[in-house]
């Protein structure tokens, strides 16, 4: 019954007259400008020499190389944007699969992952030896917006003009590729710290 689907659920009409509503754990569509209902497809599709999540709210696109000043952009609302690359990147080539760009030795033993999110995007950064950089820069662009680090949840928050809190960046963790039998996953830590600065070019960087 398209009349009475939601963002998280549809309802059927049963043979008997009855009705049953399908509840899902994450919202499975929006709605566009014209008020129609959309279904979210986050899968990364080429578009203008750059590739963007099919079907989502808030529109992302990532590039095609690893140093693109505008590795990520993210359209968050009427003229509120945010854009990233990062600092010392090599032109690694974009690797796309489902809703996943991947970029291989980005920085030294370092491979970085890009998927697209319900509601974003998610960067993984793979670290595959002890010459890994441990330190990383990303110069940010920033429209309508501005970044604060929250110094005891380290969450990123960007405001609008008016104050209204438009993005968030989650705070940061890691996890070891060694796998621990008992628990099914590899050591989790969330000692991952943010700080913002200013670059000689003026601009912001996290």
């Amino acid at each position: 019954m398209p009349d009475r689907r939601t963002a998280w659920s549809d309802e059927f009409r049963n043979p008997d007259g009855t009705y049953t509503t399908r509840v899902y754990s994450v919202p499975k569509r929006f709605t566009d400008a014209g008020g129609k209902w959309v279904d979210i497809d986050t899968n990364l599709v080429a578009a203008g020499g750059r590739h963007r999540a099919a079907a989502v709210e808030h529109a992302v696109d990532v590039a095609d190389t690893a140093d693109d000043p505008r590795l990520v952009a993210v359209q968050v609302g009427a003229g509120a944007s945010v854009s990233f690359g990062i600092a010392g990147a090599q032109p690694a080539r974009s690797v796309v699969d489902g809703p996943t760009a991947s970029y291989a030795q980005v920085r030294p033993s370092s491979d970085v992952e890009l998927s697209g999110t319900l509601s974003g995007v998610k960067e993984t950064l793979v670290l595959h030896g002890v010459d890994a950089p441990t330190r990383w820069t990303f110069p940010l662009a920033l429209e309508g917006l501005t970044a604060a680090v929250d110094a005891t949840s380290q969450q990123v928050s960007l405001t609008d003009a008016a104050g209204v809190v438009k993005a968030v960046i989650p705070r940061g963790s890691m996890e070891d590729s060694a796998i621990d039998s008992h628990v099914g996953s590899g050591a989790y830590s969330e000692g991952v710290r943010y700080s913002l600065v200013t670059g000689a070019d003026g601009r912001t960087a996290l």
